[in-house]
C-alpha cells in the first residue's frame, strides 16, 4: 500500500475521531432542545403525537450515546474507522428526520409558534456545523432531512408568509451546506498538514537515530583503527628496541661463555652463573617485545585447535588454582587453521594465567570455548584488519575482577599491567596480540568490572586440509671434520661482529669478517674458499642479508647459507634459509653452523 493511501486513511479515521468528540456537544444540544420544544408546543399540539416523537427523540439520543461510548471503548479506534463512519451517518440521519417530522407534524396553527419551531429547527441546522463538519455526509444526512421536512410543511400552509419562510429555509439551508464544506475542505487541509508534519517529524526522527547510529559506529570504527594505528606504532617502536638489545645481548651472552675458559674458582663461576640467568631472563622478555612486535619467526601448520586445546588441556587445568573451576567446550565441526601450535598454546597459557590471577577465591571460572564464526561485512569494521570471511573463533571467559575502559584500552600494551610489583611483567597479552596479529588473525577484549573479562581471539579459517609435504630424511653427517670450513661472518654491529668470530674460530672454522652486503660480495668475488655465509638480515647501505644470499648464490650455487637476527621475521620472503635468532648462545651458533653445512654438503 503507498503512503498516499496510508495517509488518505490515517486522515479519513482523524475526521472520524474529531466526529466522536463533539458527539456530546450534540446530544447535549439535541436533549435540551427536544425538552424545550416540548414544553412550549405541548399546549397547542397533540398529545399523542408530540409524546411519539419525544419518545422517538430520546431514544435516538440514547442509541447515539451508545455509540460514542463503544467507539471510545473500540481497539479500534484511530485505526479502521467501519464501521463507525456507516453507524455516525445513520444516527445523524435519523436524528435530521426526527427534527424534520417535528416541523411537519407538530406544526402549531398559531404563527407565533410555527416561527419559534422553524427558528429551533434552524438553529440545529446551525449548529450541525460545529458538530458535524469533521465529516460532511454526517452533516448532510442531519440537515437536508430537517430542513426539507420543514419547508414542505410550511409550503403547504399555502400562504405567501408561510411560503417566503419555506424560501427562507431552503437558502438557509444551502448557505449552512456551503459553510460546512468550506470547513470540512479546510478541517480536511489541516489534518493533511499535520499528517505531513507528523510524517517529516518521524522521518526526521529516523534519520537522527540512523545519524546517531552511524556517528557511534563511526566513532567506535575510528577509536578501533586508532587504537590499531598506536599498537602499530608501538610494535614498531618496539620492535627497533628489541632488535638492539637482541645484538646487545648476543654480545654479553657470547662475552660470558668466553669468560668461562679464563675464570677459576667458585665465587667466579657463580658470578658468571648469576650473570647468565640474568641475561636469560632478558632475553625471554626481548623475546616477548619481538613476539608484540609481530617480528617473531612462525611456523605455521595446518592444525585443528580443537585437537591442539585437548591436548593441552591437563597442562592448563595444572596451571590454574585447585579451587578455580576450568570448563573446555570444543565446538564441532571446528574449521583448521594455519597457525604455529606452540606459539598458540604459549598465548592460551598466558590467557589462562591471566584469568586465574584476577579470579575470586573459592568461586573462579574460567570457560574456554572454540566455534566456527562468518564475519559479516558490517560485522569487519569492529575487528580490523580482518576482511568478510570465515574464522576460527576461540575466547577464554572469566568471572574475575573485570577490567575498565581506562585499562582495556592499555591491556595490549607492552610492560602494562594491574598486577602488583613483581608479580607480572605486561608481556602476556603482549605475546598474545602479536602472534594473533602476525597470524593473520585480531583479538578483542569485552570485560564488565566486578563481573569477569571475555577474550576472543578470530584465526583465519582454511577451506581445505592440504596435505603436508614429507619432511627429508636428515644428510648423514660428512666423515670429516666441519670445523675446517670457512665462514664469511657480515655484521654491521661493531660489538657483535668480532665477538662472532671469536666463537667461530674457537670452534675450530677459518673466519673472515665483513661489514655490509656490498662488502661481502666482494670478498666472494676475490676468494676462492667460502663454504657459508652466515649474515645478518637487517645491514645498511640498502642491501639486506638475505638480497645478499640471493645473489651470492648466483655466484657460487653450492655456497650454504645461514641468516640471523634479532627480528626473527626479518626473512619472511626468504624461508627457505636456514635461521638464528638473536640473542644466541655458543652453544647454539655451533649447532646452527653445523646444521647449515650439514643441509647442503661440500
Amino acid at each position: 500500500m503507498s503512503s498516499a493511501m496510508v495517509g488518505a486513511s490515517e486522515i479519513y479515521a482523524e475526521q472520524i475521531c474529531v466526529l466522536f468528540k463533539q458527539t456530546p456537544v450534540a446530544l447535549g444540544a439535541n436533549l435540551l432542545n427536544t425538552i424545550v420544544v416540548a414544553s412550549v408546543l405541548a399546549p397547542v399540539t397533540d398529545g399523542r403525537s408530540l409524546l411519539l416523537w419525544l419518545g422517538s427523540m430520546i431514544a435516538t439520543i440514547g442509541l447515539r450515546s451508545a455509540l460514542y461510548v463503544s467507539y471510545n471503548r473500540s481497539s479500534r479506534r484511530g485505526g479502521s474507522v467501519h464501521p463507525w463512519d456507516n453507524l455516525s451517518l445513520v444516527c445523524s440521519g435519523l436524528t435530521g428526520l426526527l427534527w424534520g417530522l417535528a416541523g411537519a407534524l407538530l406544526f402549531p396553527e398559531q404563527y407565533i409558534y410555527r416561527v419559534f419551531l422553524g427558528f429551533t429547527i434552524g438553529g440545529m441546522c446551525a449548529g450541525a456545523i460545529v458538530v458535524h463538519s469533521s465529516h460532511f455526509p454526517s452533516f448532510l444526512s442531519f440537515v437536508v432531512p430537517a430542513s426539507l421536512l420543514t419547508a414542505a410543511r410550511f409550503v403547504l400552509e399555502g400562504t405567501v408568509p408561510e411560503a417566503a419562510l419555506a424560501f427562507m429555509i431552503i437558502v438557509f439551508a444551502t448557505a449552512l451546506c456551503l459553510i460546512a464544506y468550506n470547513v470540512n475542505q479546510t478541517l480536511i487541509e489541516t489534518f493533511h498538514l499535520r499528517f505531513d508534519l507528523t510524517q517529516h517529524a518521524r522521518r526526521l526522527e529516523t534519520a537522527n537515530a540512523d545519524l546517531t547510529e552511524e556517528t557511534r559506529q563511526r566513532e567506535a570504527t575510528q577509536e578501533t583503527l586508532r587504537q590499531a594505528e598506536k599498537m602499530d606504532a608501538l610494535g614498531r617502536l618496539t620492535g627497533g628496541l628489541a632488535h638492539d638489545l637482541n645484538n646487545l645481548l648476543t654480545v654479553i651472552i657470547g662475552s660470558l661463555d668466553l669468560l668461562r675458559a679464563h675464570v677459576a674458582g667458585d665465587s667466579g663461576n657463580r658470578l658468571l652463573a648469576a650473570s647468565s640467568a640474568g641475561v636469560e631472563r632478558a632475553a625471554k622478555l626481548t623475546h616477548s617485545l619481538v613476539s608484540f612486535a609481530r617480528r617473531q619467526r612462525l611456523k605455521p601448520e595446518l592444525v585443528n585447535l580443537n585437537r591442539v586445546i585437548g591436548d593441552f588441556g591437563d597442562l592448563l587445568r595444572h596451571a590454574t588454582a585447585e579451587d578455580v573451576t576450568l570448563e573446555i567446550e570444543l565446538g564441532p565441526a571446528l574449521a583448521v587453521c594455519r597457525i604455529d601450535p606452540t606459539h598458540f598454546q604459549t598465548g592460551l597459557l598466558n590467557l589462562v594465567l591471566n584469568s586465574n590471577d584476577a579470579l575470586p577465591p573459592s568461586s573462579g571460572r574460567i570457560t574456554i570455548t572454540t566455534q566456527n564464526v562468518l564475519l559479516r561485512e558490517d560485522e569487519a569494521p569492529a575487528c580490523p584488519p580482518l576482511k568478510p570471511g570465515a574464522y576460527v573463533g576461540i575466547s577464554v571467559m572469566d568471572n574475575g575482577a573485570g577490567m575498565s575502559s581506562e585499562v582495556m584500552a592499555h591491556a595490549f600494551e607492552p610492560f602494562y599491567t594491574t598486577k602488583e610489583l613483581g608479580k607480572g611483567s605486561g608481556l602476556g597479552l603482549s605475546q598474545v596480540y602479536g602472534f594473533v596479529t602476525q597470524s593473520g588473525g585480531s583479538v578483542k577484549i569485552t570485560s564488565i568490572p566486578k563481573q569477569g573479562t571475555t577474550v576472543l581471539i578470530l584465526l583465519p579459517a582454511v577451506g581445505e586440509q592440504a596435505p603436508i609435504a614429507p619432511q627429508p630424511p636428515p644428510t648423514p653427517e660428512r666423515d670429516r671434520a666441519l670445523g675446517t670450513a670457512t665462514i664469511l661472518v657480515v655484521e654491521d654491529n661493531p660489538l657483535v661482529r668480532p665477538l662472532v668470530a671469536e666463537n667461530l674460530t674457537e670452534l675450530g672454522y677459518r673466519v673472515i669478517t665483513a661489514n655490509d652486503g656490498p662488502r661481502a660480495l666482494a670478498l666472494l668475488k676475490e676468494r676462492q674458499q667460502i663454504d657459508l655465509l652466515f649474515s645478518d638480515v637487517l645491514m645498511p647501505n640498502g642491501m639486506r642479508g638475505d638480497e645478499l644470499a640471493r645473489q651470492a648464490l648466483e655466484l657460487r650455487p653450492r655456497l650454504k647459507v645461514l641468516l640471523m637476527s634479532g627480528y626473527s621475521a626479518d626473512i619472511t620472503d626468504a624461508p627457505s634459509f636456514p635461521f638464528l635468532n638473536k640473542p644466541f648462545s655458543p652453544r647454539e651458533l655451533a649447532d646452527s653452523i653445523r646444521g647449515a653445512l650439514r643441509a647442503n654438503p661440500l
